[in-house]
């Protein structure tokens, strides 16, 4: 199965994408421009994007020919829940995106959210 790992490079993935790896899946990653991912997660990927979740096109490129989502990306970043203005653009109108996108393309219901990083 391919599958697209959001929020790539980050701490709550790398276990994730190791057990999927090992399954024999195939991975595409989803992160930030400035987010760097360890050399060892790197190279687990087929393909690798680099955006916003608050972009669909970004989002919705980064989807092309996926069977599943495993989605981890969240506002993470020092002050980002200073006002509610990069918490609602990330979390909220992100996974809106990756929604939206999922329905354009036809992908088969194949989402997992991790939700908040609250939570993670």
């Amino acid at each position: 199965m391919k599958i697209l790992v959001t929020g790539a490079s980050g701490w709550t993935a790398q276990s994730i994408l190791e057990a999927l790896y090992a399954d024999g899946h195939t991975l595409v990653g989803f992160d930030l421009l400035t987010a760097q991912a360890p050399p060892a997660i790197i190279k687990l990927f087929t393909d690798y994007h680099t955006g916003t979740m608050q972009s669909y096109a970004d989002v919705s490129a980064s989807m092309q020919d996926i069977d599943a989502v495993v989605h981890t990306a969240v506002a993470i970043g020092d002050g980002d829940y200073d006002t509610p203005d990069i918490p609602f653009a990330t979390n909220v109108r992100g996974i809106a995106n990756l929604f939206e996108a999922a329905r354009k393309q036809a992908m088969p219901p194949r989402i997992i959210v991790l939700s908040s990083a609250t939570v993670h």
